[in-house]
């Protein structure tokens, strides 16, 4: 698993290159640019998750509760789940009436 708070470094996502492109493409997309998605994401502090085939239901117990809480939000009732290709699938919750969201990305399939 991997945890981002801030504007994620392309180059410290554990993710095939062109899901890592579909990725930026997808979160760049409700603003006119880049600085504009990394003003939001500086100022609203939306939280991107990075689940692979290892993250269990046991290992996710072991972290703390409020974002073991988060992740049972996002998996349980996302606003929606989209594909980003190549077995990777996007999903947003949000978790608060102030707006704060969670991107989750998750492997659908094992690759070999």
């Amino acid at each position: 698993m991997q945890l981002f708070t801030s504007w994620p470094d392309l180059t410290l996502l554990d993710l095939p290159e062109n899901v890592k492109t579909a990725l930026f493409l997808h979160l760049n997309a409700p603003f006119h640019n880049e600085a504009e998605t990394r003003s939001y994401w500086q100022d609203n502090k939306p939280t991107l998750i990075i689940l692979n085939k290892d993250d269990t239901k046991s290992s996710l117990s072991k972290l703390e509760p409020f974002l073991q809480q988060k992740i049972m939000i996002m998996l349980t009732t996302p606003e929606y789940t989209d594909e980003l290709g190549s077995g990777y699938t996007i999903k947003l919750a949000v978790i608060n009436d102030a707006g704060e969201g969670v991107y989750c990305i998750q492997e659908t399939t094992v690759h070999r």
